[in-house]
């Protein structure tokens, strides 16, 4: 998918050891992920979530390359929004370099069966039901909003309001 580039309510997939990448500005609207997406091989890459949901059965890779550049998943649909399905996704970097955005007025919810591992940073309003797991004690990921949900959460830093583990 190139810059300007998206898909309404339909189903990419790569088999085997093939992958699907996006480059620029990519717009999906209620779409499913099967197989590897990789977000990256440009200085900017942002993917923008519109609609009600991204369901991610495979693995969607922020920032494959480890490159010096802005990485971003932007979930900026409906009101609530949901991250579902049986995948990952890998902020592969720190802060800027990879992030999760939610969009200001909205909330997402990363559903049962859904992980988010990594070193990146998540940004907005979340509702976690799945895991947010970070590479290490020292490679976190850095929670900025308000978290609600279920406590399946390991090396996070949560700068934002919470209501887990209270």
């Amino acid at each position: 998918f190139n810059t300007f580039s998206g898909l309404n309510n339909g189903r990419v997939e790569a088999i085997g050891t093939g992958r699907i990448e996006a480059r620029g500005n990519v717009t999906f609207t209620d779409v499913t992920v099967e197989g590897a997406l990789n977000l990256g091989t440009q200085p900017t890459v942002s993917l923008a979530i519109r609609g009600s949901s991204l369901t991610n059965n495979g693995l969607i890779t922020l920032n494959p390359q480890s490159l010096n550049g802005s990485y971003e998943m932007l979930f900026d649909g409906n009101t609530s929004m949901s991250l579902a399905g049986s995948g990952v996704v890998d902020l592969n970097h720190d802060q800027q370099l990879a992030r999760l955005s939610v969009a200001a007025g909205k909330t997402l919810t990363n559903e049962l069966g859904h992980k988010i591992i990594g070193n990146g940073e998540i940004n907005g309003d979340l509702v976690n039901l799945g895991v947010i797991e970070g590479d290490s004690s020292s490679n976190l990921i850095d929670i900025n909003g308000t978290l609600s949900g279920t406590n399946n959460l390991k090396n996070v830093r949560i700068n934002g309001t919470h209501s887990i583990g209270l």
